[in-house]
């Protein structure tokens, strides 16, 4: 008999104290789960979580990049896309348009996700931002300012210039000559790597120009 009466208050207790360490506030708080399955499934032999722009870069080329015949690559190399990327403004997470890293991230996403829709996807990931991260002339704009100095002196002087220039639509690495903005943000990733000789025809000069005659 006194066994038991023994379990029953073996038995209250248990939830008490449960209630005291707030044992069972913590089984019930879906915040707190959560955070726990993100540690449960974390390793930490995998290293610190990427940058936005190792990301977007990972992302973009991962997307646009293959062995087939069309060709819808926006940057040439991790190199050009991740120099590039640091010169853009990152935005906000769900950013699906404006001149930003995360509008562009969101597209290469989009663009790895839904294979048939890279000829517009990846462009709109690319540098430029074809009229969707930006305006072609914005992306160039900035970009020009932070990689050739002294070809503008402002960001509107750029802009100005920029606006008179063909816009055939559209961005791969392929379009590296003819009168285009293409021609002119192809030049200005190679700049990277060349100020010297890309600087130029990031500018308009040949083989970014409508004649041989505009070569600096």
């Amino acid at each position: 008999m006194v066994a038991r009466s023994v379990l029953p208050l073996v038995a209250l207790c248990a939830m008490a104290c449960a209630d005291v360490l707030g044992i069972d506030d913590a089984r019930m708080d879906p915040a707190l789960n959560a955070a726990t399955s993100l540690e449960s499934g974390s390793d930490a032999a995998d290293g610190p979580a990427p940058t936005l722009c190792e990301e977007y870069c990972e992302t973009v080329i991962r997307a646009c990049s293959d062995n087939e015949s069309d060709s819808f690559d926006v940057y040439d190399s991790p190199f050009t896309c991740e120099r590039q990327c640091l010169l853009l403004t990152p935005g906000a997470e769900r950013d699906q348009s404006g001149n930003t890293v995360h509008c562009r991230l969101f597209h290469a996403r989009v663009a790895e996700l839904s294979r048939g829709e890279r000829l517009t996807e990846c462009p709109a990931a690319g540098p430029g931002g074809d009229g969707v991260c930006g305006a072609n002339c914005e992306g160039y704009c900035t970009l020009m300012l932070a990689t050739c100095s002294g070809l503008f002196e402002t960001l509107d002087a750029c802009r100005a210039s920029c606006a008179l220039v063909p816009d055939v639509g559209g961005y791969d690495i392929s379009q590296t000559s003819g009168d285009s903005l293409q021609c002119r943000l192809y030049h200005l990733g190679a700049a990277l790597v060349s100020p010297e000789h890309h600087c130029p025809h990031a500018a308009g000069a040949y083989p970014c120009a409508g004649a041989r005659g505009a070569d600096n």
